[in-house]
């Protein structure tokens, strides 16, 4: 693994070390685009966790049993006493 890591190392400061200017105009505005971006894709990526997390608990949370409804004394408005 520490091959794998120290090749990877060596190739990433390479291309940084060898890098061509690029010449290109970046606007202005690009910097809040990718922070809008950044805040969405952080957004859609808890909801879909919590979903998930929602769905997996569900497939294999426990089933609550129904209770029967418990009959009360007065089913009926002609039954109350008069308040």
């Amino acid at each position: 693994m520490n091959i794998r890591l120290g090749a990877r190392t060596s190739v990433g400061l390479l291309i940084f070390v060898f890098s061509a200017p690029a010449y290109a105009y970046i606007d202005p505005g690009i910097g809040s685009i990718i922070f809008q971006g950044l805040i969405a894709g952080m957004i859609v990526a808890g909801v879909f966790w919590q979903s998930l997390k929602i769905r997996v608990l569900q497939l294999f949370g426990k089933k609550k049993e129904e209770e029967p409804p418990v009959p009360s004394e007065h089913n009926n408005e002609s039954d109350r006493p008069d308040c």
